[in-house]
């Protein structure tokens, strides 16, 4: 893990849009056990329809799940109540509800809410022109200096919360840093890698693409967001005050 070259981009599929085609989505509560997927898939591929997408919920020990199906049905007489009387037949499928599309090549799945990445860690997806244009905002109407200070102090406060969450689940230190890491890369803050040595307090976190310095990368200010995060984990690590130096930055040139 040492750049982006052979890593690919993964699009979240809570929202798809495909140019063109007319999408239909749906929601198919299904059992929780092997073969219930594959078996709603074969009915879909049956009517020679194509799936674009599907997400699942977790599941974990519960009976049923529900699966956001999303297909192309451009250029197909699709009579929808006939395609859900089909599953609904099936001894896996519990219910089925379609998706009433605003566009045909937009849906949306608004029958879930909220959205959790674990059970009780709600999560909240920002884009990035929500995310970045509210940072943008914040340095042209208060200035670079309050802004960095801002930034750095949210960027803080996550990081000692998030990692006295993780901490309390797993009760191991090193674990604990190694998840936080690795959860900035699975919700699309950063690629990178971590080198930490507790014993003898080393670490290193070097990060390629970071969201704060990409999207702002205009402004030239470096990052304070995420280095404040990682202040902040640090310090419930060694439990005393951490001061991280950023020594590269795209913003600069750098590569990470």
């Amino acid at each position: 893990m040492n750049s982006l070259k052979n890593i690919e981009s993964f699009t979240i599929p809570r929202t798809v849009f495909i140019e063109n085609k007319k999408l239909l989505g749906m929601i198919v509560k299904i059992k929780n056990e092997p073969g219930s997927l594959e078996r709603v898939l074969e009915i879909i591929a049956k009517n020679k329809i194509n799936v674009e997408s599907v997400l699942g919920n977790t599941g974990g020990n519960v009976e049923h799940v529900d699966v956001f199906i999303v297909c192309d049905i451009t250029n197909k007489e699709i009579i929808k109540e006939n395609l859900k009387d089909e599953l609904i037949k099936l001894p896996n499928v519990k219910n089925l509800n379609f998706i009433e599309n605003v566009h045909d090549s937009i849906v949306a799945d608004t029958l879930h809410y909220p959205l959790y990445i674990i059970p009780g860690l709600q999560a909240i997806i920002f884009t990035n022109i929500s995310i970045g244009g509210m940072f943008e905002y914040i340095i042209q109407r208060f200035g670079e200096e309050i802004a960095k200070t801002l930034f750095w102090h949210m960027g803080y406060s996550i990081g000692k919360n998030v990692f006295d969450f993780w901490y309390n689940k797993i009760k191991d230190v090193e674990k604990t840093v190694k998840i936080i890491f690795n959860q900035g890369i699975a919700f699309g803050w950063y690629y990178g890698k971590l080198y930490i040595d507790i014993k003898n307090k080393n670490y290193e976190v070097t990060l390629y693409d970071n969201f704060e310095c990409k999207f702002l990368k205009r402004f030239k200010i470096g990052s304070h967001f995420i280095r404040g995060v990682w202040e902040g984990v640090y310090e419930k690590v060694f439990n005393e005050k951490i001061f991280l130096n950023e020594e590269k930055c795209i913003q600069k040139g750098d590569e990470y």
